[in-house]
């Protein structure tokens, strides 16, 4: 709690070492989640108190050096605002832009594609892309088969760049442990629909493991996506 600014420093620095002896054309996304807590009158939490602590870590991330902040896993779309605004603040503060720096609002929803206090996707995107957010996309707690329809209604109203981190499969209970079914060989191919759909920037969430994503790679690669539909 008190090491908010060193940890996020470090962790940035940690990242960029790694990819400069593996990939040094690779980026660094910098990822805020969620703080587990309701905004007032659902919870005890007011908006400024939410908005100091994303206001905090973006700007550590920002003075880390990374190319996107990443806020992910979000389920209320009040929520999202606060982090939202604490990044384009922190952002506009150290002197950058959407050049320097892009932010990225990736909402999780349910399986009747709602958040969990009731934003379906088409009306979360329409108010993150009016407060100023680069991308827009999905991550957790569905498979690339449960979003892949989230992703078109995304794609339905805004032209904005679509990002999408679905979970390996449905979680499911076995053994008293939280298994995804979704083996990495199963999970390339299944991205491709959410290709077409209109995201650009994939990737994988809970169960997927680096063979997950070397999947999803190279049935990307392989694939000529759909053209997608312009929004007047």
């Amino acid at each position: 709690q008190d090491r908010v600014r060193e940890i996020n420093i470090a962790a940035v620095k940690v990242a960029k070492e790694a990819i400069a002896e593996v990939k040094p054309s690779a980026r660094v996304a910098g990822s805020m989640g969620p703080t587990g807590r309701f905004l007032q009158p659902l919870g005890n939490m007011s908006f400024d108190s939410i908005y100091d602590t994303f206001r905090e870590q973006a700007e550590a991330l920002i003075e880390g050096g990374v190319d996107f902040i990443i806020i992910e896993t979000i389920i209320d779309v009040q929520e999202m605002r606060a982090a939202l605004l604490a990044s384009l603040d922190a952002r506009e503060a150290a002197g950058k832009t959407k050049d320097d720096v892009q932010i990225i609002c990736q909402f999780s929803f349910s399986e009747d594609g709602r958040t969990i206090t009731g934003t379906p996707p088409a009306v979360a995107t329409t108010i993150v892309e009016a407060m100023g957010a680069d991308i827009i996309g999905i991550n957790c707690s569905l498979g690339p088969e449960q979003i892949t329809p989230l992703i078109e209604e995304i794609a339905s109203v805004t032209n904005l760049p679509i990002s999408c981190q679905p979970n390996a499969g449905m979680p499911q209970l076995i053994n008293k442990q939280t298994v995804f079914p979704l083996s990495d060989e199963e999970m390339g191919p299944l991205m491709l629909p959410i290709v077409d759909a209109g995201a650009s920037y994939v990737g994988g969430c809970c169960g997927t493991t680096p063979a997950h994503i070397q999947s999803i790679s190279d049935a990307v690669k392989a694939h000529t996506p759909k053209e997608r539909a312009h929004i007047a």
